[in-house]
Order: C-alpha cells, then sequence, then structure tokens
C-alpha cells in the first residue's frame, strides 16, 4: 500500500493548502487488504474522505479474480478489514467489476453488506471489465448495452435507499471524464503525466513529468483534449449527446466500436423513474400540506 507515502504527501497538500486558504479533500484507491483499524486511525486528519475498494464477487469469485501473488484468497481479509474498522471507515465506494460470469455479484454483495448493517458507509456500484488494455478475455466482457441493462437493474434493487434523487437523473456535462478535462491528470510512481490511468506505463502516452524535463507526448494530449464530438456524426446527431459529450475518450482514441454513454441504452427507463420519483414526492408534499391545514381549522 506504501502508505507512508500516502501520509506524508498529504500532509504536505494539506499544509500547501491551508496555507493559500483551499479547500483540500482526498480519495484513496486500495485492495484493502491492509486496511487494519491501526492504518484506519492513521489516516484520521488526512482529510480522506472516500475509499475506493473492489470486490469481484462474493468468496468464491473474487478470490478466484484476485488472489494473493503466492496463491490464496483476499475476500475474508478484505471482509474482516470493513468489519473491524467500521467506526473509523470514511464512506467506502465499493467497486464490483462485472463480466458476463459474474452478473449476479452485485446483488449477493448489496445484500451481505445489508445482513451485516454496513450500507451505511460502504456503497456497492458497478465496474466494467474491459479487454482493451489487454488485462481481461474480450469473450466474457459485457458490451456497453447489456452493462447499461446490469447497472440499471442493478440500481432497481437499491433505490429504496435513495430517498434525495431519482435513479441514474442525466444532467448536462462539460466533459466525458478527466482524461478530457483541463485541469486532470494521473501522476505515476517516476513522476510521469498522463491524461488517463488506463495509459500509465506507456510511452506513447506520456504528456509530461513533475520531476524532471522529458519528451512530451503533445499528440496524445491533443488527441484527448480537442476532440469535439459535434464533429461526429454519429455523436452530433444522438439525443443523448448533451448528458455524454462522446462517451470515454481512452476507448475513443483506441477506437472502440463499444464507447456510448449508458444513458443511450437506458434513457426511457431512467426519466420513466424519475418522473414517478418526483409525481410522489409532489403528492406527498400536497398531503402533508393538507394534513397541515386541516389541523390548523381543528385547532381554531
Amino acid at each position: 500500500m506504501a502508505f507512508d507515502v500516502v501520509e506524508s504527501l498529504s500532509k504536505r497538500f494539506i499544509n500547501i493548502c491551508t496555507q493559500n486558504n483551499v479547500n483540500y479533500t482526498a480519495m484513496m484507491v486500495t485492495n484493502g487488504y491492509m486496511l487494519t483499524p491501526e492504518l484506519l486511525k492513521r489516516m484520521e486528519g488526512l482529510h480522506i474522505a472516500t475509499l475506493q475498494i473492489t470486490l469481484d464477487g462474493m468468496q468464491s469469485e473474487h478470490d478466484r479474480m484476485r488472489p494473493l501473488r503466492g496463491g490464496g484468497g483476499t475476500f475474508e481479509t478484505i471482509i474482516n478489514n470493513l468489519k473491524n474498522g467500521y467506526d473509523l471507515l470514511p464512506f467506502v465506494s465499493l467497486r464490483v467489476n462485472i463480466d458476463k460470469d459474474n452478473l449476479q455479484a452485485g446483488d449477493s454483495i448489496y445484500r451481505f453488506l445489508q445482513d451485516n448493517q454496513m450500507l451505511e458507509k460502504v456503497r456497492p456500484y458497478f465496474g466494467k471489465l474491459m479487454s482493451e488494455a489487454g488485462t481481461h478475455d474480450s469473450s466474457r466482457c459485457l458490451n456497453m448495452c447489456d452493462f447499461s441493462e446490469a447497472i440499471y437493474d442493478f440500481l432497481s434493487l437499491t433505490s429504496s435507499c435513495n430517498q434525495h434523487s431519482p435513479t441514474m437523473y442525466p444532467q448536462l456535462r462539460a466533459a466525458a471524464c478527466g482524461a478530457d478535462s483541463v485541469s486532470s491528470y494521473v501522476i505515476d510512481a517516476e513522476g510521469f503525466l498522463y491524461k488517463c490511468w488506463c495509459d500509465i506505463g506507456r510511452d506513447d502516452s506520456k504528456v509530461g513529468n513533475i520531476i524532471s524535463e522529458c519528451t512530451i507526448n503533445n499528440t496524445r494530449l491533443l488527441d484527448y483534449m480537442l476532440y469535439d464530438p459535434t464533429m461526429n456524426s454519429t455523436c452530433r446527431d444522438c439525443n443523448v449527446l448533451p448528458i455524454c459529450m462522446g462517451g470515454c475518450p481512452y476507448k475513443r482514441l483506441a477506437d472502440s466500436d463499444d464507447n456510448c454513454t449508458s444513458y443511450k441504452y437506458i434513457l426511457q427507463k431512467c426519466l420513466t423513474d424519475a418522473t414517478s420519483f418526483f409525481k410522489e414526492k409532489r403528492d406527498h408534499s400536497c398531503e402533508s400540506s393538507a394534513c397541515s391545514s386541516t389541523c390548523k381549522i381543528v385547532s381554531k
């Protein structure tokens, strides 16, 4: 985990921000294997508001996908860390990577967290396993349409916990993600800068270095930053363009034909749910107002 590095950098970042009257919060990605209560105590005061931890299913599925280097499972240790350190945990965004072989993983994990009363701090969401980086068998990967349907079904299961907004309510966006945003960069262990974390380790994708001078790949940088989805005939004519902005920049540069946002496939369902949500909220508000008025009349 190299938490000494995380701790040292965090303190320096906090000090710089304090001196310049800038608010600082951080998110940390970890596999959770070494997330002991002792380490969580060290994390206090570092302004780490969210942890992202990945489980690829329940024990048998996760241990098959994420074993230790020398063999053996990791699921039990991660779960015990979450349980034993629950009172010290910040919010945990629990990524559940799914493919065709573990479509039910999200449901099982959600019910497990529910049974163990952990949903207040630990909330699961779906991640899409992809073959573009050469790390997963393409025949097992879901296409974006099927992945979107899986997301919708899972969120329908968990929507009872969300009383503040409808499920996947669409919003306008200016960029697809950090890769095509001006102030977003990924820094690797040697100080090299990239626009997307899928590019880490690729010499032809380095766009700078924070430690030393290096040859900057302006082409890669400009490919990310200057793409205009309105110049693409498919995107220009798409009715979800304002809430998509061209899809995943990394997959776009890889010439993927499966690059669209989930909204393209489930927008109608999301809007129908939003209509029901706001109608129910309005009706409830009207009933409360009517009850209040009746009470006032009776009291007089």
